[in-house]
Formats: C-alpha cells, structure tokens, sequence
C-alpha cells in the first residue's frame, strides 16, 4: 500500500516530536506547575472511585501530591473538581480559588468514550502553569515512547503493565462518570468554605516534593506519557476560545514577576523527600535508590548515559594488543578452520603458545 507524500511528511515530523518531547523539557518547568505532578494526578485518577473521591485524595495526606501555593500565602491551596458533560464527552476540571473573585484552572481531563466503546483520556496541564502543550495519558500496548526527561526508564518501582483501551474502560472512576444513573459532579466548596477535613499545611520545598515523585518515575512511565497533541482538536479550540478556562490576574502577575522560580528552594531537602518515600514505601526497590542530585541552579542534573552508550562513542585503539583472556574466548568460539587459517598468519610466541597449552 501507498501513502501520500503529504500523509508520510506528517507521520515523519510527528515521530520527531516524541523524542524531542523527552529529550529537550526540563524536568522544572519554573511554573507553579512544578507543585503539582500530573503524573501523580492521573495515578489518582485512576485509582479513584468516584470524583468526590478524587477531589478529597487531592486534598489529603499532607502535601505529597498537592504542593500547590498559587497566591503566596504560604498555605498549600485546595483543588475543587467539577465535571461538565455533554456528547458522551465528560471535561473535568481541576481549579484553585484564589479569594472571593478569582479563581485558576490547574488542569482538565479529558474523557471520550467512542462509539466503539474505546475509552479516550487526556489529562492537560493548564498554559499558565505548566506552558504549552503539556498533555499526559495513558500509555497502551503500541506506543514506547520516552514520555519525559525527568522520568526516564530506569528501575521499575512497583509491577506494572501497559495500560490498553479495554483496562482503561475497567478503571471504577471511568465506570462510575458512564454509568446510567451518574450524576454530574461539581464541588461545591468555595473561597473560605472548605471541608472538616482540609487542613492547609505550609507548602514543601520544591526539592522535596520533587525527591519524593523521582523513586515513582518508573512507576509513572509504565503507565503514562506525555503526548505531542490533543487527540480532539475540536474540543481542545472549544476549550481554549470559549468560557470553560478560568484565568486569574493574580497567577499572571506572579508568574511575570518570576515568583515561581525560585519559590521553596531548598536542594538539601531532597534527602528528606526521598527519606519519605523510602518510609512509606519500604518494600519497593526504588525506595533503596539514592536521592536525585541538582546542578548548581537547583535543577535536577540531565540522567547520566547507559554504559552501552558510553562504551560505543570511545574511538577504538590503532593497535591494541589482545590479552589472555580475550584470546582465549576467542578461541574458544572460532571454528576449526578459522583457527588453522590464524595459525599460518601469523607466528605464535611463547606467551600464546602456553595459552594454547592450557586450553
């Protein structure tokens, strides 16, 4: 089968982009994106029955996935999620009230089910604080890529397995917003009335939280990637030219001023984040790696480069002589005609004549 010219370029540019994805983002993003994990987020997701659930996960358990301080109060912020659905297309958004007037997207998923039955999710970081086109899903059984620099493969931290069409359909929060009787969910917490059980903690260093999600990497990286684009161009217009985004001069004025940057900068608490982990995890083998080290900016230094890799790019020696033991194994899988060829090649000395005696 033949493709267009055109339809080929495409495919092309788009493969080019994935790699660029992993290969050119820096795992701090001088946003106030950089307190929330949207890998950790989806985990949540995914694990969550219903959207109240998740809303109440967000919320809880100290300041291990919402780190979020997007005012400078220096009191870690409260995400409400609220759903809209319409055409078998739920948009869930998560976002923060900043005071009685203003409030800012964080992000939203995005959840399609087809008209085969396939399940379609994507989980978009808002503009304002994670840039543009940061989008994350699932990762199916066809698709390997390097989802982001900061999360490279390396060790495995707990068992996994990719994540196809049919077990996406399988997750309790994907079945619970499809069911018949579902009710959609919209939080009904506002600015300075939240919940008994929200208690607003002084948010962690960057370094910290940071350390903490470094020993999942893994773990995020069987389950979810980072994608080069929207998979619903006509709802990703809808969303960002109509009235769903909520945007807030506060955010703005922050970000401008650079306040993110170097907000909760403590490279020493990484220890502390990863000592954590290794606490409440001790049965996983990433809680045995050691803390992620950070260059003299404080950002996380660049994963260093496989030995495979390493032993490929040395220029080989003109005129290295081959010891013992590498001769020997040599021999020792060459055939009886390579060997008598050799033999009248070249003279043996006494050093290769005892080796040939041993063997």
């Amino acid at each position: 089968m033949t493709y267009p010219l055109s339809f080929v370029i495409a495919a092309m540019l788009l493969v080019a982009r994935l790699p660029a994805l992993a290969q050119s983002e820096s795992e701090k993003l001088d946003l106030p994106g950089d307190n929330l994990n949207l890998y950790a987020v989806m985990k949540l997701f995914q694990e969550s029955k219903t959207l109240e659930g998740l809303e109440k996960a967000l919320n809880s358990g100290g300041c291990e996935i919402n780190n979020l301080d997007l005012d400078g109060d220096k009191r870690v912020d409260y995400i409400r999620v609220a759903d809209n659905f319409n055409n078998n297309i739920h948009t869930i958004t998560l976002d923060v009230p900043l005071n009685d007037y203003e409030e800012q997207d964080v992000a939203v998923f995005f959840v399609e089910k087809r008209t085969n039955g396939q399940i379609l999710i994507q989980l978009m970081g808002d503009e304002d604080l994670y840039g543009r086109d940061y989008f994350l899903e699932p990762t199916d059984q066809t698709f390997r890529e390097t989802p982001h620099a900061g999360y490279g493969p390396e060790k495995v931290a707990a068992a996994a397995k990719f994540t196809g069409p049919n077990e996406v359909a399988s997750w309790p929060i994907i079945k619970y917003i499809f069911a018949p009787g579902y009710v959609t969910w919209s939080s009904p917490m506002r600015w300075g009335n939240y919940p008994a059980y929200w208690k607003p903690q002084p948010p962690q260093y960057w370094h910290f939280y940071y350390a903490y999600h470094y020993h999942w990497r893994s773990y995020y990286n069987k389950h979810y990637r980072r994608w080069a684009h929207f998979r619903n161009p006509a709802w990703f217009s809808q969303f960002y030219g109509g009235n769903f985004r909520s945007r807030s001069v506060t955010v703005k004025t922050r970000v401008a001023r650079g306040d993110y940057k170097s907000s909760y900068s403590k490279p020493a608490s990484a220890a502390e984040g990863s000592a954590l982990f290794a606490k409440k995890f001790p049965t996983l083998p990433a809680s045995h790696e050691s803390p992620p080290s950070f260059d003299s900016s404080g950002k996380p230094r660049a994963p260093k480069a496989a030995p495979a890799a390493a032993t490929e790019s040395r220029p080989e020696k003109k005129s290295a002589a081959p010891t013992k033991s590498s001769a020997k194994k040599k021999r020792s899988t060459a055939s009886k005609s390579s060997k008598s060829k050799s033999k009248r090649k070249s003279t043996p000395t006494k050093k290769s004549a005892r080796g040939e005696g041993k063997s």
